[in-house]
């Protein structure tokens, strides 16, 4: 299985920057997955909250 987040730098520098960004991709590909690994790894951090819902 590959790291959902293996592209990880680019969306961390999005909400460092505070801009928005967009996930799409076709279906059964992981946006969820990576929806849910990117929360998990803000709030280990501790410099943001975030809720997945």
């Amino acid at each position: 299985m590959l790291d959902p987040l293996r592209n990880q730098s680019v969306i961390f520098d999005f909400i460092e920057k505070e801009e928005y960004f967009a996930i799409h991709a076709p279906r059964q590909t992981g946006k969820t997955t990576l929806l849910h690994e990117l929360a998990h790894r803000l709030n280990k951090e501790g410099n943001y909250i975030s809720v997945v819902y």
